[in-house]
C-alpha cells in the first residue's frame, strides 16, 4: 500500500521531470543557430525526383 507522502514524492517528481523536459526543448528551440537553412519537405524532393 502505497502511503499518502510517497504519492505526493511521486507527483512532485513527475511535476519537476515535465517542467525539466519543457525548459530543455524551448532552450534547444531558441539554440537553433541556423533555422533558415533550406530544407524543403519530402514532398518537394519527390516532386523533384520525380520531374527529372
Amino acid at each position: 500500500m502505497i502511503v499518502r507522502s510517497q504519492r505526493i514524492g511521486v507527483r512532485a517528481g513527475l511535476l519537476v521531470t515535465a517542467v525539466l523536459l519543457w525548459w530543455a526543448t524551448t532552450l534547444a528551440r531558441l539554440r537553433d543557430p541556423d533555422r533558415e537553412r533550406g530544407d524543403v519537405p519530402g514532398w518537394v524532393m519527390i516532386t523533384v525526383m520525380t520531374a527529372a
